[in-house]
């Protein structure tokens, strides 16, 4: 027989995943584990740090040119991350 306050192990994983908090970790983690499928492995190359903080991500390249590159194709990134 069931206790009333049993729940299953794959609810409880969903709502601490779903706590803002860590859905923000859990993102920008599946994020750089893939951000050279995503964006190449040149520019995952000149990547110095991805952080995602308040919905606003943050990329740290060593390349003054490509930062700049970046900047220009902010839409089609974003759409890449989407995407994803």
């Amino acid at each position: 027989m069931k206790k009333q306050n049993e729940q299953h192990i794959n609810d409880l994983l969903k709502a601490f995943v779903a706590r803002p908090k860590i859905a923000s970790k859990l993102y920008t983690s599946r994020l750089k584990e893939n951000w050279s499928q995503l964006m190449g492995t040149m520019i995952a190359g000149y990547t110095e740090s991805l952080s995602l903080s308040k919905g606003r991500l943050t990329i740290k390249v060593s390349s003054a040119p490509l930062r700049q590159e970046l900047m220009l194709n902010q839409e089609l990134i974003l759409r890449k991350i989407n995407h994803f």
